[in-house]
């Protein structure tokens, strides 16, 4: 390989000259996984290999005549992790390859890593075969990567135009209920954008907008109309018109797993049961179509209970009362979690995927929309999944693709499917650091060099990492009403690689239990709400000034009781640190650019306060 990296090594199975170390060490590494192998579409190949702390380096081997080696560079090391990664331009051609590990000299000899686990030696049958073109092509939207994603609950942000306000409007700040209106919606989104450009936002992201009894509007009715009480189409033309003004793209968001029984599909299957031409498009388990309720297994103000009060009326489908075992609530279709305002859509059947397909294109083509945020993507038939991307990509070819997964997310994030996922992974993480404590910083930085190793460099760099969405409680509610804890938070966001998700008002320290409380309205003419988002814009400009806190690449220092990593581009390098329950010193020269709490700096140093923070400008760049 031609590499300037590339160092000599022995011929042969032994490419350092010694045995190999046959300690069943922790190392993991898997070529089908994106989060070890990927490509991009400018060819660069990264390998990332995850081992236990202490090695001195870690070598890519590449066998033949003229055998040699390439290194990797270690990205950080914390507990029982060290994340190694290596960044080539792909080969021509398919290409073998081992992975070998050093000690420090109190351990001389190798680890050799091969398709089978950790060997003796490399035989010429423990090599790993890497042929590019096997590989997924990792194309995320360059505009997205090291964006902010401000999240938006449209009944709740701003009223623009009162007179498309329901009959049943409630009073704006009212107490938040999923069925009772607020009058939020898209001319007051459009109003806000100078406010949105002001935040650094990047892009928009609407919680569902198309006709539905409820305010989440997850239970859809019409997906190719905007609901009227937003404004309907016009509206949404206007806002995006505006966004777009202001260099802000729009997302919008929707669930192809579940409709609302008015759904035109679901409403022929209703008034026809089986002989309805859309029978496949839905999963009956028992005729005639009906919801049974058991006032025995409930309470009498429960939410089965309210339900049961106005379904029947609302959807045509009889409400059957029985005192038999059973749940609540129990429709004889298939619903998501049983919930019989959400029947699930076969998605198997050609017509309703085709359907579901065509309004994913419809929005994109006709709107101009920047992208979609999917809802509930683990119960969706995994097979409709690139079906969607290719969809959606062939209307616009830098559309983001967002999908709401919680946990493990790598099997949709391949390249092939989405480009990131909402990740409360990394919300826990935060939240055990900055707001209750459960986690050290060594727990933190292992848990977040195990994050990052699930997933590809392309994926890392668009990834929605989120502090609170409309699922969650607010960040500052789960904090226990501590600032500190939401500014550290908010600063490690805008420091770290990936996309910042903001939830609507988060910046002007809402609080909020979980749904429906996280869904309050915004109160703008709160004074002290507003300086609180004129300082988090200062900290969302931190990263709109700074190219490297974007898409810089990212480097975990060594730091006991601190978390500190570098973001660095050839241009500029940043150092950033945070402290812990205990004050600490961090080595760091260049300037002060930003800093929370107790920071001192001079001669060279940073003397950090506990739950202290700061970011340092380094004008020489150290990295690529």
């Amino acid at each position: 390989m031609n590499d300037p990296r590339a160092i000599p090594l022995q011929r042969g199975a032994l490419p350092f000259g010694l045995p190999g170390d046959l300690y069943p060490h922790p190392i993991e590494f898997d070529p089908s996984q994106a989060g070890h192998l990927s490509i991009d579409d400018l060819g660069v190949l990264t390998v990332r290999v995850v081992a236990p702390p202490g090695l001195d380096g870690a070598t890519l081997v590449l066998p033949g005549d003229e055998a040699v080696g390439v290194p990797f560079e270690l990205v950080g090391a914390a507990g029982g992790a060290a994340l190694w990664e290596l960044e080539l331009q792909a080969p021509d051609a398919p290409l073998r390859y081992g992975i070998a590990f050093r000690w420090n000299p109190a351990r001389t000899r190798p680890i050799h890593f091969s398709p089978a686990g950790i060997t003796n030696a490399f035989e010429r049958i423990d090599y790993f075969v890497l042929d590019p073109a096997e590989l997924t092509i990792h194309d995320v939207p360059s505009w997205a990567q090291g964006s902010i994603i401000y999240q938006i609950f449209p009944d709740r942000f701003h009223n623009g135009d009162p007179a498309n306000d329901p009959s049943t409007v409630v009073p704006w700040g009212s107490i938040p209920d999923n069925r009772r209106f607020q009058g939020g919606d898209l001319k007051g989104i459009a109003d806000k954008a100078g406010y949105l450009a002001e935040l650094s936002v990047d892009s928009v992201y609407l919680n569902p907008i198309f006709a539905s009894p409820s305010t989440h509007r997850y239970d859809t009715v019409d997906y190719m109309t905007v609901d009227p009480v937003l404004g309907g189409n016009v509206a949404l033309r206007h806002m995006v018109n505006e966004l777009h003004r202001h260099d802000i793209k729009v997302l919008l968001d929707a669930s192809f797993n579940h409709v609302h029984p008015k759904f035109f599909a679901f409403a022929d299957l209703v008034a026809n049961g089986p002989d309805s031409d859309f029978a496949d498009w839905f999963r009956v388990e028992s005729w005639p179509l009906q919801v049974v309720y058991r006032p025995n297994a409930t309470t009498p103000d429960s939410y089965a209970a309210r339900v049961a009060g106005w379904f029947e009326s609302e959807t045509g489908i009889p409400v059957v009362a029985r005192d038999d075992p059973g749940p609540p609530l129990e429709p004889t279709y298939d619903s998501w979690y049983g919930v019989p305002t959400m029947p699930r859509v076969n998605l198997a059947n050609p017509a309703a995927r085709a359907f579901m397909l065509d309004v994913a294109a419809y929005w994109v083509r006709e709107f101009d929309v920047d992208g979609w945020r999917m809802d509930v993507v683990r119960y969706v038939d995994p097979d409709f999944w690139p079906e969607f991307k290719t969809a959606v990509r062939g209307e616009k070819s830098d559309a983001l693709l967002i999908a709401e997964l919680a946990g493990d997310s790598r099997r949709w994030l391949q390249g092939d499917q989405f480009d990131a996922a909402m990740s409360y992974t990394w919300r826990d993480l935060c939240l055990g650091l900055f707001a209750t404590h459960t986690l050290s910083a060594e727990e933190f930085k292992e848990g977040y060099l195990r994050l990052l190793a699930m997933y590809s460099p392309a994926v890392t760099a668009v990834n929605h990492n989120l502090l609170g969405s409309h699922d969650t409680e607010r960040f500052l509610t789960a904090a226990g009403g501590d600032v500190r804890a939401f500014e550290l938070a908010t600063l490690f966001q805008m420091t770290s690689p990936g996309a910042a998700g903001v939830y609507y008002g988060d910046e002007r320290l809402m609080t909020g239990e979980n749904d429906p409380f996280c869904r309050a309205a915004v109160a703008w003419e709160d004074r002290q709400a507003s300086a609180n988002a004129g300082r988090f814009a200062e900290l969302a400009r931190l990263r709109r000034r700074y190219h490297a806190l974007r898409t810089g690449a990212f480097r975990m220092r060594d730091a006991k009781g601190a978390v500190v990593f570098e973001r660095s581009t050839l241009a500029e390098t940043l150092i950033v640190a945070f402290s812990g329950q205990e004050a600490v010193r961090v080595e760091a020269a260049g300037d002060l650019v930003h800093s929370i709490g107790d920071v001192t700096f001079e001669s060279g140093a940073l003397t950090i306060g506990p739950r202290s923070a700061a970011v340092i400008l380094s004008r020489l760049g150290t990295g690529a």
